[in-house]
């Protein structure tokens, strides 16, 4: 325990905690939104309906999709928004 009352071990903890969280978060985040595009692209007949085999050209495009995703996920916010 420290001057002020509080301990001192709990602080490392809570942070791996937290980091656990926001990498489970991100995790969520990336299946919620990839699995949305997916539904709005089958929705919109971009993509033929679940039960049909899909063309190479159209798996092209959401390979080009994700790639494109994950590029912008790498990038700083400071890229983003100032080139």
């Amino acid at each position: 325990m420290d001057d002020t009352g509080t301990l001192k071990a709990t602080t490392p903890a809570r942070r791996v905690l937290r980091s656990i969280g926001a990498v489970l978060a991100g995790l969520l985040a990336i299946f919620v939104l990839s699995t949305a595009t997916d539904l709005a692209l089958h929705a919109t007949g971009v993509f033929p309906p679940w039960n049909e085999r899909m063309s190479d050209a159209l798996l092209l495009l959401e390979s080009s999709g994700e790639v494109a995703r994950g590029r912008y996920r790498q990038l700083k916010p400071k890229e983003i928004f100032h080139g």
